[in-house]
């Protein structure tokens, strides 16, 4: 079989159903007789060519659909009934035909990697054309009537006889059947022509109803030793007693790795490191789970096992956004491994070396990203987010004063828009600001150092967010010190133009170099530390880092104060606590949700970004009269003119997600993405897709643009809007009669209407620039111009002189 027809070879490299009593077997397992033995069942033609002869069987009249209808039929001699050795054979008591079954048909409990031969070779799938007629024409009909017999058998087996399902028979490319080691299951050939689905990684599943509980009990990762309860450790070898286990990683003994092949030895590298997630190994244009992996896959994806003895499922790879985020939102880490080389690269990579073994040539993988809860940031694989309001990714650290008072030091972000907030503060013996933090900004997961936390906080952390990853850092090595996260800050270079205002105001101002932090913002810098060792290990420190968003979180601070001081007071926001927020059903309804609240009630808000401000503004509402007043004024407003509110909803309603969409777009770019990242290597066999998906989201940021410019225009257009204050500001541009804060968008837009041609780039799935628009580009188009203008004259000289030569040739013989 060519080398190319990779997927045939991954479904056939499984172990195959065991074979019927009326087969025949080979010394390799085929039903099939030797040569010899098939030459002399099949007639020879006068021109010397075997004939297949035609099956002449009739049914039996006391059979039914031309199979016995249960009774065995005994061969009649001189009038008396002479048992036939089948007879006999039926007459033996069950017990002991199934072990004489059993010691004639050994089964193959070999166990075969289906990464040998995928992974080095090409994944388009070419049907053989040469060896299809021989193979049809060596299967003789009574090949065929024993492949009858054995569907027979399997027909009255009590698994099929519970069956209502009916069965579709494909067309057979052979009569050689596939071994399997699960019984009742038949083995699918997959047709000479045509092409496979994409889904054909799950198309042969290991048992017909994909429940793990039933079927797990026999994978062989639960025959490790070292993956037993009473015997796993960390990588480390530390027990799950030590108070050192790091459940992250896993120690895998080296002469099993040893044994492995190439493949599977690259798996369980990465598994020994990333215990804690599910791992989606790319194989070809596949991810591929295996082992423990795809039990779970099977479970929470209703994935379908495939064929062999050991746990396996896959899907494609254009599939990856759909399950990882089904993963994700159940709470399971996602680690996504991409193909870093081709089988070319691989090639050239293995002849360098001096003495290159096994395991170098395999094409190299390496994890890309790894996403957890708290670390989403949606690319154009992992698909659009589904909710408007924002996760947070927290870092908290104590640092207890006495029994009852407490600082904390914390570090939030949201990663699908990138802004960091950095804070330290006192609290009182209630943790009221701590509790007033996690309503005010919720967490999905929680980073802490680890056995750091009182049994207060720990107490506040369960019961506050029950739903929340907690993740327990080491201390030092993945829980920074200030120092050190300032150091390795300054090291990476994440900011080009030095350290943003907001960061510095953390540092002390007797260090000159920006290295040492301030006393009273240490514990904050200290989870900022955490934050980026955990982004770094999901490879997304970068990414989010440059973009340079930090803000300082201060909890409102408020002394009670006697009645005839209270006109003293100048906070501008209320302080609503998170006891108040839960008790009055504002934002939370102490379910996890917002049904029924008062954000729900009164949430109409037509873009996303809209909705989360408002979630801000009812958390902590303002208490300035001149602000409640005007904003009362803006509503009137708006109320009054009803055509203007409905074509404002109509238009906002269409503008996309762009404080998230500006974060996709920009870690996408080249200033976005690190040159030694994983994804500036990775082989994506949707490449074309995804640049797609790019275009249109970039073309999206553009028509949103375009949407506000609009709604800005509409309300310029209602004189009733000038008196207005908030909605002058929010509509008006600067160069206006009543000037507005709205930048004037339409230069912007029209040099982008002529930048690049629109359907072209979402057709192809890049962008052209045109003429006059990147001198740079039009320099390099005009030297390749010029290039292939002198290659041209070039070789039409070298033309002339090759006839002047042969015309000289001729006259000189």
């Amino acid at each position: 079989m060519s080398q190319k027809n990779t997927l045939f070879k991954y479904f056939s490299k499984s172990p195959a159903p065991r074979l019927s009593q009326g087969d025949t077997k080979t010394p390799n397992g085929n039903s099939e007789g030797t040569p010899e033995e098939s030459s002399k069942k099949r007639p020879i033609s006068s021109n010397g060519d075997s004939v297949t002869p035609k099956s002449s069987k009739k049914p039996n009249l006391g059979t039914t659909n031309g199979r016995s209808g249960g009774k065995s039929l005994s061969a009649k001699k001189n009038g008396k009934t002479i048992k036939t050795p089948k007879d006999e054979k039926k007459s033996k008591p069950k017990k002991k035909l199934l072990d004489s079954m059993k010691e004639e048909e050994p089964v193959d409990d070999s166990i075969e990697d289906p990464l040998d031969d995928l992974e080095d070779l090409d994944d388009s799938y070419v049907p053989d054309e040469s060896g299809s007629e021989d193979e049809e024409a060596e299967s003789s009909g009574e090949n065929e009537e024993s492949e009858q017999s054995a569907d027979e058998e399997n027909d009255e087996s009590p698994n099929n006889k519970s069956s209502k399902r009916k069965r579709t028979k494909e067309p057979r490319r052979s009569s050689k059947k596939v071994k399997s080691s699960t019984p009742n299951v038949k083995a699918k050939s997959i047709p000479s022509s045509g092409k496979l689905s994409l889904n054909a990684s799950s198309s042969t599943p290991e048992t017909g109803s994909g429940s793990f509980e039933d079927d797990g009990q026999n994978w062989t990762h639960l025959k490790f030793e070292f993956l037993k309860p009473e015997k796993i450790k960390d990588a480390s070898g530390r027990r799950p007693s030590d108070p050192e286990y790091d459940c992250r990683t896993l120690y895998v003994p080296k002469d099993f790795i040893l044994d492995q092949t190439p493949g599977m030895r690259q798996w369980w590298d990465l598994k020994a490191k990333h215990y804690d997630c599910i791992l989606f190994f790319k194989v070809g244009k596949f991810y591929e789970l295996y082992h423990w992996d795809a039990v779970t896959g099977v479970k929470e994806l209703s994935l379908t096992f495939m064929r062999g003895a050991f746990a396996h499922c896959g899907f494609p790879e254009i599939a990856y956004g759909r399950f990882s985020a089904q993963l994700v939102d159940k709470g399971y880490k996602v680690a996504r491994v991409e193909q870093t080389e081709t089988p070319d690269m691989m090639e050239k990579r293995v002849k360098k070396m001096y003495k290159p073994t096994k395991f170098d040539r395999v094409v190299k993988r390496e994890i890309c990203q790894l996403t957890t809860k708290g670390t989403r940031v949606f690319t154009v694989a992992d698909g659009e987010a589904r909710e408007a309001q924002s996760a947070y990714l927290l870092s908290i650290m104590e640092k207890e004063i006495d029994n009852t008072k407490s600082t904390y030091g914390v570090c939030f972000v949201d990663t699908s828009i990138g802004v960091f907030h950095i804070g330290q503060f006192d609290d009182d013996r209630h943790s009221s600001r701590l509790r007033t933090l996690i309503a005010t900004y919720p967490p999905v997961q929680v980073l802490h150092e680890r056995n750091q936390l009182s049994k207060r906080t720990n107490q506040i952390l369960s019961n506050a967010v029950a739903s929340a990853l907690k993740e327990a850092l080491n201390p030092e090595t993945e829980f920074w010190t200030a120092t050190d996260t300032l150091i390795k800050i300054s090291e990476r270079k994440y900011f080009e133009e030095g350290l943003p205002e907001t960061l510095k105001s953390f540092v002390g101002e007797e260090d000159a170099l920006g290295l040492t932090a301030s006393t009273n913002s240490e514990l904050g810098v200290r989870c900022l530390g955490a934050i980026i060792w955990f982004l770094t290990r999901g490879f997304l420190d970068f990414q989010l880092l440059t973009l340079a968003k930090f803000e300082v979180y201060k909890p409102i601070v408020i002394s009670r104060l006697p009645d005839e001081q209270m006109e003293k007071i100048t906070l501008k926001n209320m302080v609503l606590d998170a006891i108040t927020l839960r008790n009055l059903n504002i934002v939370d309804n102490g379910q996890g949700g917002t049904v029924g609240t008062l954000l729900h009630r009164i949430d109409n808000c037509s873009t996303p970004f809209g909705k989360r401000l408002l979630r801000h503004w009812m958390c902590s509402p303002s208490t300035s009269i001149q602000t409640i007043r005007a904003r009362q004024a803006a509503v009137k407003i708006l109320r009054e003119n009803t055509t203007l509110l409905s074509e404002l909803g109509t238009v906002l309603a269409k503008v996309p997600d762009l404080e998230r969409l500006f974060n996709r777009i920009y870690a996408q770019s080249s200033k976005g993405l690190h040159d030694s990242h994983p994804d500036n290597r990775a082989i994506m066999f949707e490449e074309k897709v995804y640049s797609k998906r790019k275009i249109l989201e970039f073309i999206a940021v553009l028509d949103g643009f375009a949407l506000l410019q609009r709604a800005s225009l509409l309300m310029q257009e209602c004189k009733p809007c000038d008196d207005s204050e908030i909605l002058v500001q929010c509509s008006h541009f600067p160069n206006h009669m009543t000037p507005g804060a709205f930048p004037d968008l339409e230069e912007h837009l029209n040099f982008f209407k002529k930048a690049f041609d629109r359907d072209e780039a979402e057709k192809e799935g890049r962008i052209i620039p045109s003429a006059g628009v990147d001198p740079e580009y039009d320099q390099a188009m005009d030297e390749l111009k010029q290039i292939e203008k002198e290659t041209k004259k070039y070789l039409a000289h070298q033309l002339i002189f090759i006839r002047n030569l042969g015309n000289f040739a001729i006259r000189y013989l």
